[in-house]
């Protein structure tokens, strides 16, 4: 398939990966669809771009693109942009990664092929992205975040993990494109450290509600 035929794909995928990180931050989406459709549409014209150039390094000069337009349109601070992008950017490559696994343990196609039109993981991927930003919507579960948190350590800690997963789902995407062969402790390994990041953010905000409550039981 011509890679500017499978812009389209890309341009889905993308949509549901912000949708997802947004949600994932309880911050608003209805009111921001068009930041959300002109973010994705710029990231999938410079991921298939760049990967006419350089096929292995797409993903990195994708999520500066999305960092900066995350900064520019949605007015995050940097480091909340960072934490939104590269959060949506390992839930949709984990999630793609076990697309992957199904579809060439189930014989479902050859990774050969599925290399080759892509969009057999592109899809089933966004479904499930676009079912889990229901989920998180209609519980209504997300992280809570500040401005005074994000210039404590802790988040620079989290940033660092989320940086090393990036640059390992980095290393995956030039193994699968040179080795035509499919390594699922790299994606394991960066699976769990995902969950164990997730984990801990989920703790640390619980506490951040909790010494909240505290302060309003205070004042009154």
């Amino acid at each position: 398939m011509s890679s500017w035929n499978e812009l389209p794909f890309f341009f889905i995928e993308y949509v549901a990966v912000i949708l997802l990180a947004l949600s994932a931050f309880r911050l608003p989406i209805k009111y921001s669809l068009h930041k959300i459709l002109f973010t994705s549409i710029v990231m999938s014209v410079v991921y298939i771009y760049i990967r006419q150039i350089q096929s292995d390094f797409a993903l990195i000069p994708t999520i500066t693109v999305q960092l900066v337009l995350m900064i520019l349109l949605f007015r995050l601070p940097l480091l909340f942009s960072f934490l939104v992008v590269v959060i949506g950017v390992l839930t949709s490559g984990t999630i793609e990664t076990l697309v992957l696994f199904v579809e060439t343990y189930f014989d479902i196609a050859s990774l050969s092929y599925i290399m080759n039109h892509y969009y057999y993981v592109q899809l089933p991927t966004a479904v499930l992205l676009l079912l889990l930003t229901a989920f998180l919507q209609q519980r209504k579960i997300g992280f809570h975040f500040t401005m005074q948190d994000s210039l404590k350590g802790y988040n620079f800690y989290l940033s660092a993990i989320l940086v090393i997963s990036v640059m390992l789902f980095q290393f995956v995407t030039y193994s699968v494109n040179n080795d035509s062969s499919f390594n699922l402790m790299i994606p394991l390994i960066i699976s769990i450290i995902l969950i164990i990041a997730i984990f801990l953010s989920y703790k640390h905000n619980k506490k951040l509600w909790k010494d909240r409550r505290e302060r309003l039981e205070r004042k009154k």
